[in-house]
């Protein structure tokens, strides 16, 4: 049962990769395209006294911490983007704001899902300009990607992860001609988040990378050696986060038509205890439920 299912899926997968380079051969395919929040108009200001915004903040914390269900993110973004209201320009909210919608969007789908990606982009962006001027200045002028994030620093480490993480879902959603669109901003937003400290987030960096490189069309510069070393890189980091295995075995065994890593990876997530690390247990319940539709039977 299990050989079959894996021959069904990797069938399905090649035949979604050939018909995703088809696509991008294609002249009448076009990429979806995003602003970036340095080039939107900012909120206006706001007054309300500290005592209730950091209450609003808590709250927010509150509901965020106990993220087992979406209501609880419905309600955590609800106090963030009041509180945001009176603080446009705090960079941590902004941070909190991102890896809410981050969360929230991995429960739902279509336009609802790429509107929570969008949005957690979006407050990632608004971080790193918020207090990092030299960065601003450089995204404002267009600059490359590269000059643009070598300009961050270890401060914005949590709007910088968030914000690698967010735009490669965001464009996977769009599929693969977004992808390798915004596969520049991908890739230097990942590469400085790893100089600065690779262990940060669970691996978020190295496991983003890993995913980006495994999921672009060969013809767009799929790097599948590099994919597996910010794979094994990111389960170095963090061996108890289980959606670093899932990734790995849908983005890259799947691709490397790698039965035997493929069942073992996720059979690992399904022996794993999740409540190790206790604060990722969503994130680790969530990947044991995606293993167990990735191999029924494992």
């Amino acid at each position: 049962m299990v050989a079959t299912a894996f021959a069904t899926t990797t069938a399905y997968s090649a035949r979604a990769f050939l018909l995703t380079s088809l696509l991008l051969a294609t002249a009448g395919c076009v990429a979806e395209h995003r602003s970036p929040a340095w080039e939107r108009p900012g909120l206006a200001f706001g007054a309300l006294g500290d005592t209730v915004v950091d209450g609003l903040i808590s709250e927010g914390d509150r509901d965020y911490d106990a993220r087992a269900t979406p209501d609880r993110l419905d309600e955590a973004l609800k106090a963030y983007r009041a509180a945001l209201r009176y603080r446009p320009y705090d960079a941590q909210i902004h941070v909190r704001l991102a890896r809410c919608a981050i969360a929230r969007a991995a429960s739902q789908s279509g336009g609802d899902a790429a509107d929570r990606l969008d949005e957690a982009v979006h407050h990632a962006e608004q971080a790193l300009v918020a207090r990092n001027f030299p960065l601003s200045e450089k995204a404002k002028g267009k600059e490359s990607p590269s000059a643009v994030f070598a300009a961050a620093e270890l401060d914005d480490l949590p709007a910088l992860s968030a914000y690698a993480e967010a735009l490669f879902a965001w464009a996977d959603h769009y599929g693969a001609n977004t992808l390798v669109e915004q596969a520049p901003q991908i890739r230097a937003a990942a590469t400085r988040a790893i100089a600065l400290d690779r262990n940060y987030d669970h691996g978020a960096a190295d496991r983003v990378l890993g995913s980006l490189e495994a999921s672009l069309p060969t013809s767009a510069g799929a790097d599948l050696t590099s994919a597996l070393a910010h794979f094994e890189a990111a389960l170095t980091s963090a061996p108890d986060y289980l959606p670093t295995r899932v990734w790995f075995a849908e983005r890259y065994a799947l691709r490397r038509h790698d039965r035997e890593r493929f069942l073992r990876l996720l059979r690992e997530v399904l022996a794993a205890d999740p409540k190790r690390p206790p604060e990722s247990l969503p994130e680790n319940r969530g990947a044991q439920d995606r293993a167990r539709k990735l191999l029924p039977h494992g």
